[in-house]
């Protein structure tokens, strides 16, 4: 009473009106506690609950058989709905009680004040901007299968594909005038590139699935045709890399074998490098050109030093287990893709392992460094606009999420290259076209 007295003095409400307010409350409770339905058959069924172990847990005494719907209903809900926790349940609360003071590893880290390793909001977007298409002027018949820069301030570009043909194309961003074109009427190329970035970069190398490929001198137009060894009887020199310094070439052939040639005169090495299983894919470092990197069908990734000995430097599993389908490496970097679609990022010449990329599900077949290593281009042809950027300047590498996105006209990619000072992204698909960005480096 003297609640209602308070209650008439405070807010003008009598005691009679705040008896009808708290009758009110008491039908609203008890009508939303009311079942919506009640079945009037449940009084009459009867259930033996000592047949089956699930019901002979609600048995009150243990010579108990039957119990109406009613009481069953109620028993269940005293066990299930109000009852104790499970047993199962309760070990579990507990052991995740017991570890809760001990911080894991990942928390620490997400907790410290190591911010500088993840993308901040700046990072997190990558500034790129499309520009005309590299090749416009002069389209290609065919899918593009290579695409490479010359190492000088030109910006001159070749594009390379089954139609036999290398057009050279000079990149600014908005006019990209074509150069010229060569013609190689018994090669349609797989593989084409520069001999050199640094050094050598007026030659090219030309391949296909022939026993023999061409070197092409774009100051004096000369062409030249080098046949592969005779005692090894190879009949496709469709694959090899090209090291950033023009001293060597490197082919991958049957066997695991990978010949060696210089572009500087034309001439094989004698000496054969080797690894277990079938060479799938090779790359030159290339900040460092002395080191060449293999890996084929067992997911064992090599290293050669390729000063004096060429001995093998390290071999390492790839921790993917599947077969490796491209390499690419930049001062010590290293990513290994594999045909699962997952690519895995080490540091340390292939000596520590950073991260796995798994945003592609199709076998991964072109990788690209960027010139200074803070961006890593990964692309597979098998799915259409399947192509990822990662950020690897980071301690943890990051994917960009914002792009490509559903309206970027990437197709089937099939090629892929940054410019020599990264300020132009080229990627080719099976339309014969190579798609043109500009792209600023993270800060």
């Amino acid at each position: 009473m003297e609640e209602e007295a308070l209650a008439a003095e405070v807010f003008g409400i009598p005691a009679t009106a705040w008896e009808r307010l708290e009758e009110n409350h008491t039908k609203n409770d008890e009508e939303r506690d009311r079942a919506a339905w009640i079945d009037e058959d449940d009084d009459r069924i009867q259930v033996d609950i000592s047949k089956t172990k699930r019901l002979k847990k609600l048995r009150k005494v243990e010579k108990e058989r039957n119990v109406d719907g009613i009481e069953l209903e109620s028993r269940l809900r005293e066990r299930y709905a109000y009852g104790r926790e499970a047993k199962w349940a309760a070990d579990a609360r507990k052991k995740l009680k017991e570890r809760t003071p001990a911080e894991s590893k990942t928390e620490a880290f997400l907790r410290s004040d190591q911010n500088e390793f993840l993308l901040d909001e700046k990072e997190s977007r990558l500034d790129i901007l499309r520009c005309p298409d590299a090749n416009a002027h002069k389209p290609a018949s065919a899918v593009i299968q290579a695409v490479d820069f010359s190492g000088d301030i030109s910006n001159l570009m070749l594009t390379a594909g089954l139609d036999k043909q290398i057009r050279l194309f000079r990149i600014d961003g908005n006019e990209n005038f074509f150069s010229g074109a060569y013609f190689c009427k018994d090669l349609p190329i797989l593989c084409a590139a520069f001999c050199g970035k640094k050094h050598n970069s007026n030659k090219i190398a030309a391949s296909g699935r022939r026993p023999y490929f061409y070197f092409i001198d774009i100051e004096t137009s000369k062409t030249t045709r080098v046949t592969a060894i005779k005692s090894s009887q190879d009949k496709s020199l469709e694959r090899f890399c090209a090291s950033s310094d023009g001293t060597c070439l490197a082919f991958s052939v049957p066997n695991g074998r990978i010949l060696t040639c210089d572009p500087r005169n034309g001439l094989w090495s004698h000496s054969e490098l080797r690894i277990n299983g079938t060479t799938r894919a090779l790359t030159f470092d290339y900040q460092n050109s002395l080191y060449l990197y293999a890996a084929g069908s067992d997911a064992q990734v090599y290293s050669w030093d390729l000063r004096h000995t060429r001995r093998c430097l390290h071999k390492f599993r790839d921790p993917g287990q599947s077969i490796t389908s491209a390499l690419a490496a930049h001062n010590g970097k290293l990513a290994v893709a594999s045909e699962s679609g997952i690519v895995n990022i080490f540091h340390d010449y292939g000596s520590t392992f950073i991260k796995a990329i798994t945003n592609l599900t199709t076998p991964v077949d072109r990788l690209a460094f960027h010139p200074t290593e803070d961006l890593l281009v990964l692309s597979s042809k098998w799915t259409k606009d399947a192509l990822r950027i990662v950020n690897v300047r980071t301690l943890i590498p990051q994917v960009y999420a914002h792009w490509p996105t559903n309206n970027t006209p990437l197709h089937y990619v099939s090629a892929t290259t940054f410019s020599p000072y990264g300020d132009f992204l080229a990627i080719g698909n099976d339309r014969g076209r190579v798609l043109l960005y500009k792209v600023k480096r993270p800060q």
